[in-house]
């Protein structure tokens, strides 16, 4: 095993629409090129005739040039959807979806992607946006840490937690679970007050850096602020890719 230096990214692009209420799908795309990530995981993508233009994952999979992985958790007319979504630099395929949708709550999961860098052993990526109440979140947090909790390689969770309150009890248990930098503020996106957008590692993982991007765009492009983190992941060398199998996962 021998480190791996990989930059990820969070980012919440609220259905491309921007502080000044504009829809701007290319100027979500532009703050993307400015943070260089080679994984991004990314919240409020939307296609759903009824709420957006254009279909936004494929949009930017277009856009980005990057492999694309869509995590739906609402579909609706037209044949659209909203929910999460994995772009990487590395190639990447699903191995699993998290139902984390609570009763009677807006439906949450999580999608979990194998990345798998040249010449290198895999990491599993998981992006997420947890729900709007407490008791929904406490819930939330301990079914992702039970599932991830077995995974053999490098975990790497990056979302919009929705938790405002640094001291809730099941946030101070994750950081002392995981591998994480320092919560910094990232929303709302003009002068950011709550740390609601996190990156934490699982296993061999070591968070050497994390920020929040604040350029010009970026303070208006989305009601969030991206999160950035440089991570070192300890991979194994010139591995051949093993032939990939079809994996049952919950639908939602």
């Amino acid at each position: 095993m021998t480190p791996f230096a990989c930059r990820v990214a969070t980012y919440n692009i609220h259905a491309c629409r921007g502080r000044d209420q504009r829809f701007d799908l290319p100027r979500i795309v532009d703050v993307l090129a400015e943070l260089d990530a080679d994984v991004v995981a990314l919240q409020e993508v939307e296609s759903r005739a009824d709420y957006s233009a254009i279909d936004q994952f494929e949009a930017l999979e277009e856009a980005c040039g990057l492999h694309a992985l869509p995590g739906a958790v609402v579909a609706g007319g037209c044949g659209g959807s909203y929910g999460n979504m994995i772009l990487s630099r590395f190639p990447a395929h699903v191995v699993g979806r998290i139902d984390l949708a609570q009763p009677g709550r807006e439906p949450r999961g999580a999608l979990e992607a194998e990345i798998r860098p040249e010449n290198r052993s895999s990491f599993r990526f998981v992006a997420t946006h947890l729900g709007l109440l407490a008791a929904e979140r406490r819930a939330q947090f301990a079914a992702l840490a039970d599932g991830l909790d077995d995974r053999a390689a490098p975990v790497i969770i990056a979302g919009d937690l929705n938790e405002w309150l640094p001291f809730r009890r099941h946030l101070r248990d994750w950081r002392r679970r995981f591998a994480a930098g320092r919560g910094q503020p990232s929303f709302p996106s003009g002068t950011p007050l709550f740390a609601l957008d996190r990156i934490f590692g699982l296993g061999e993982v070591a968070i050497r850096r994390q920020f929040v991007h604040g350029s010009a765009l970026a303070r208006i492009a989305s009601d969030h602020r991206p999160v950035v983190a440089d991570l070192k992941l300890r991979l194994a060398e010139d591995i051949v890719a093993a032939p990939q199998r079809v994996l049952a996962v919950s639908r939602f």
